[in-house]
């Protein structure tokens, strides 16, 4: 967009996750604070700066507040060498012209590299802040709300023993490039090479700017003889170390590449929680192979799901006394064409978000109880399967409409993101 009004400039906050990292006392005065804060979005690099004000007399910064002093930073450098920019700003020590160069250098890069922000753009919006900061700051902390509500319901807080897959993902050492692993179809092996070549610069300035700190990787390549064919064009020969680099990473970590992809499976067959005892035992004891490079993901997942299945079965027929009813149930929900998900109901295994409301709700010996008591009446009463599987799922307790309404964030600064 060319103009940013102030609707346009508080959409393009409200899109960041803004926190305050750490608090801590500041360099002005005994009444200024001086906070680490952080911008974070899905898909944009993560950008933390530091920010000084006097929280007596302007409180706490808000999400406006910083990066209204972040645009100020870059179009502070925008067009200057770092001689005219230390005369400009009037720094007494070379040292400090040159810290404050440098970042607000970066903070330029960020918006232009991550952001696609140009000093054009830059100058709107910096004129837009200064004349619309209060509509914009209500703006942003009334859609920050309403995504933090939405995110609330959407993540529930899980029952005691289980994990988010989300959750079990952190935990993971997937490397610098295993999270893309599950954007890209066929064997493991044929994932990696894609994630490698997919990361490789284009561009010589970004080929130049790697190689110094991992040279190294142009010497490994030349040893394997893959430098045939590109010897003496420096910027093939680093393209070619970058492969070898990101794919060998991906190696190494290949493992926990594999959870990650197994877990994302899960995810989107509709686990939101997993237990923490059940991970284990299918990730870490079942015998599952996770590190078998030719296997392709979705029969990984497969696998894994099945595992899961298992379990629950096993979990069902100890609560219920009834084996043979536990392995019609599970039957049930596995059939063809069944649009019922296992993982909708109260179990001590894997549970879908809206089982874990229900459990939030009512607690889970309740709602597991509840569950067990219908699979029990309806294996005495009911004359069909099908109706003993529908009145377990009922017995489930959805959640189903919900307010998707609630809250969220916030003059000091001198350049060099020491705002």
């Amino acid at each position: 967009m060319s103009q940013y009004d102030a609707r346009e400039v508080a959409d393009l906050l409200s899109r960041f996750d803004f926190k305050i990292l750490r608090e801590q006392e500041g360099d002005y005065s005994p009444s200024h604070r001086k906070y680490l804060c952080e911008f974070s979005r899905p898909g944009y690099e993560t950008f933390s700066t530091s920010y000084q004000c006097n929280p007596e007399v302007h409180g706490q910064p808000t999400a406006a507040d910083v990066f209204d002093a972040l645009v100020s930073d870059a179009l502070a450098v925008d067009g200057y060498n770092i001689d005219d920019f230390a005369d400009e700003l009037g720094f007494d020590k070379p040292s400090a012209a040159i810290r404050a160069y440098e970042a607000c250098k970066k903070t330029l890069d960020w918006f232009k590299d991550s952001l696609s922000l140009y000093p054009s753009a830059l100058s709107v919006i910096s004129e837009t802040l200064d004349e619309n900061m209060d509509e914009i700051k209500e703006s942003v902390t009334r859609a920050q709300a309403e995504r933090d509500a939405k995110h609330a319901f959407e993540h529930p807080v899980v029952p005691e023993g289980f994990s988010t897959i989300e959750q079990l993902q952190e935990g993971l050492d997937i490397g610098d490039y295993g999270d893309q692993i599950t954007e890209y179809d066929g064997d493991i092996s044929d994932a990696i090479m894609e994630v490698a070549d997919s990361n490789v610069d284009l561009y010589n300035h970004d080929l130049l700017k790697w190689l110094p700190d991992n040279y190294e990787w142009i010497e490994e390549v030349g040893e394997q003889g893959l430098l045939e064919g590109c010897k003496g064009d420096l910027m093939k020969m680093t393209q070619m170390a970058q492969y070898e680099c990101f794919s060998q990473d991906m190696y190494d970590h290949l493992e926990d590449i594999a959870k990650y992809a197994a877990l994302e499976g899960l995810k989107d067959a509709g686990v939101y929680a997993l237990s923490d005892e059940v991970f284990d035992e299918v990730f870490f004891d079942s015998g599952i192979e996770f590190n078998d490079n030719n296997q392709r993901v979705e029969a990984l997942v497969d696998e894994v799901k099945g595992a899961i299945q298992e379990h629950i079965k096993a979990a069902v027929a100890d609560a219920i006394g009834d084996e043979d009813m536990a392995e019609d149930i599970m039957d049930e929900y596995d059939a063809v064409g069944n649009e019922h998900n296992v993982f909708d109901t109260v179990n001590p295994c894997a549970m879908s978000v809206e089982t874990v409301r229900t459990v939030n709700e009512k607690g889970f010996d309740t709602a597991f109880k509840e569950f067990t008591e219908a699979c029990r009446s309806a294996a005495k009463d009911a004359p069909t399967l099908s109706d003993a599987a529908k009145e377990c799922r009922v017995a489930s307790g959805k959640l189903e409409d919900h307010d998707e309404q609630a809250p969220e964030h916030a003059n000091e600064h001198d350049a060099g993101n020491e705002h």
